[in-house]
């Protein structure tokens, strides 16, 4: 394989800042950014303004469109509804001391069954999973050489997996901070996890 004539491609996945219900499951509620998660969108921007963006693929939620206009950047921004985070149903909105007084036996379930696990009147982990397998083809077929995501901590877990052919039980031994940012780097078929979390 000639490396010389291969075109490094990097990847920039960046969770949206601190929301208004912050220790929550938010899912696919649509909730603002707080004043700290603005705070920390401007650190992220400052470390972004180092680096070349091609283009940004966003979740349509508001708190991820609020993430794209604080970091600014004179790039294409498009709108794809495969990065929206996972449907809680009736968790969303609730701690998770809520959920376990309410449904102790669905939330058992869930941690023993992560990966079959359906969300009580909301989505299938399967489900989940099957849309972001569908946004991965797309990313790595992207002509585009820098590429900036703005998403969600489950979708970033499960992309990270997915890239690095990391089995996807493993999704939830990565840690994605608010605003934090993964950067990966690839050749052809092959890439690699370059950095975790910066400037959250």
């Amino acid at each position: 394989m000639d490396f010389k004539k291969q075109v490094l491609k990097r990847i920039y996945l960046c969770r949206h800042g601190e929301t208004v219900a912050k220790g929550t499951y938010t899912g696919t509620r649509d909730v603002s950014l707080s004043d700290e998660g603005k705070k920390q969108v401007c650190k992220l921007s400052e470390l972004l303004s180092h680096y070349q963006i091609d283009i940004c693929y966003s979740s349509p939620l508001k708190r991820c469109i609020q993430t794209h206009v604080v970091l600014g950047g004179d790039y294409q921004m498009i709108i794809n509804e495969q990065l929206r985070e996972v449907d809680f149903g009736r968790w969303e909105g609730k701690t998770f001391q809520q959920i376990y007084v309410e449904d102790r036996e669905l939330v058992d379930d869930w941690i023993a069954n992560d990966l079959e696990f359906t969300f009580p009147d909301g989505e299938s982990i399967e489900h989940f999973i099957s849309r972001l397998r569908l946004f991965h083809k797309k990313l790595i077929s992207d002509p585009h050489q820098n590429i900036l995501i703005i998403s969600h901590g489950g979708v970033i877990r499960f992309l990270i997996c997915l890239l690095l052919d990391i089995p996807l039980k493993f999704y939830h031994k990565l840690d994605i901070k608010e605003s934090g940012l993964a950067v990966i780097h690839g050749l052809s078929d092959d890439y690699w996890l370059c950095s975790l979390n910066n400037a959250f």
